[in-house]
């Protein structure tokens, strides 16, 4: 990683925002999660004042609890809701590729020690055998700028330069090749601010991760 790609201060914004959208997607959205969102979404409107994104979080507040964790579950679990989403790579790229992509990304995970199954998540997501959920991928991108960061600290920038190509790869072969247009969707479908707000920033991240690298 050199300053011509990413400096200190930008690894650490990528990594924080792709696990903040990692985590919606991985857990319940239950009270200090809504908080957290709010205050994400007001500190966030004067930094991207052209994005919808913060502003949806910031306007969480007038959702109901209930309807918005109701909705978690449509959205992401319910496959006859009306609503639902599949949170899967598999099922929105090219049908000949689908039966590969879980086998491919999870070997990608197991060479980088990566484990979905010790994030902080509920038990039932804990049971998934599909590493191409959305939220895994993001926290898996989350892990690799993390490591890159930790060896820039070291002043091991070699190491911490092949980390950057890995997560330019895994962006460009799997997370990017879907992540706008799924973003895209769940923008349109959800009703609550939450998850509408989740959809603008899963386009946002993914648009201006691409430049990163192009």
């Amino acid at each position: 990683m050199n300053n011509e790609r990413l400096n200190k201060k930008e690894g650490e914004a990528w990594a924080e925002l792709l696990a903040f959208a990692a985590d919606l997607y991985l857990n319940e959205p239950n009270s200090e999660r809504l908080t957290g969102c709010r205050s994400a979404g007001e500190s966030l409107i004067d930094i991207f004042p052209e994005e919808a994104f913060p502003e949806m979080f910031a306007s969480i507040k007038t959702d109901p609890a209930d309807e918005i964790l109701q909705e978690y579950f449509d959205l992401f679990f319910v496959p006859v809701s009306g609503s639902y989403l599949s949170p899967f790579e598999a099922a929105h790229r090219e049908k000949q590729l689908a039966p590969e992509l879980p086998v491919l990304i999870g070997q990608l995970y197991s060479e980088a020690g990566f484990k979905p199954k010790k994030l902080a998540i509920p038990s039932y997501m804990r049971s998934l055998t599909r590493p191409d959920h959305i939220g895994f991928e993001m926290a898996f991108l989350t892990r690799v700028l993390n490591s890159s960061l930790v060896f820039m600290a070291d002043g091991d920038l070699q190491q911490a330069n092949t980390l950057w190509e890995t997560a330019i790869a895994f962006h460009a072969t799997y997370l990017g090749r879907w992540a706008s247009a799924f973003g895209k969707r769940l923008e349109e479908t959800a009703k609550s601010h939450l998850y509408r707000g989740l959809g603008g920033l899963t386009q946002f991240i993914n648009r201006e991760f691409v430049r990163l690298y192009q």
